[in-house]
């Protein structure tokens, strides 16, 4: 319930650690068996997050999204929150429900800048678009692919871990 996803946000998509840990797994951690420079990732994830403000006007944005890259929305699957609660401008939602929600957002917006960093740096180094995208689902996290168990432990209320999604990654 309400509860349980409170519980999970505050450990997860609220948590200023893990918070900064996510923005720096990704490119330290993960991005680097894609055969990229730490660094130059991170400068990329940048430029990311300037073409996610503009939305779908931006081409490249548009593109990744119709790809399959970026919309993966990490921050909802991670606190266990349904699209309808985390529906932009929901009028039924509380100001604490649309705080968390903007947390939610903010977290699963890290993951979809790595990936789209990931992606444009993927294509300067010679890839097309498919095949990029393709290579960012094998070095980047998709906790909508984790399986039915890790599903069924992270999703359990009271019991349930958030960061079960996170480790099978590893």
């Amino acid at each position: 319930g309400t509860s349980d996803r409170l519980q999970k946000a505050f450990k997860t998509t609220m948590a200023p650690g893990t918070i900064v840990s996510n923005f720096f797994s990704n490119p330290m951690i993960f991005n680097v068996g894609a055969g990229t420079n730490p660094l130059t990732q991170i400068y990329d994830m940048v430029g990311a997050y300037r073409k996610m403000a503009k939305g779908l006007s931006d081409a490249d944005v548009y593109e990744a999204r119709k790809l399959g890259v970026i919309g993966g929305d990490s921050g909802r699957i991670l606190t266990g929150s349904s699209n309808e609660q985390l529906a932009i401008g929901n009028v039924k939602e509380n100001i604490a429900k649309r705080a968390l929600n903007k947390f939610g957002r903010f977290y699963g917006a890290i993951d979809d800048g790595a990936k789209l960093g990931l992606w444009k740096r993927l294509q300067k180094q010679g890839m097309n678009p498919q095949d990029a995208a393709l290579e960012v689902a094998k070095f980047t996290q998709d906790y909508n692919n984790v399986g039915r168990t890790i599903t069924l432990i992270a999703d359990t209320p009271v019991l349930g871990k958030p960061f079960a999604r996170f480790s099978p990654e590893l």
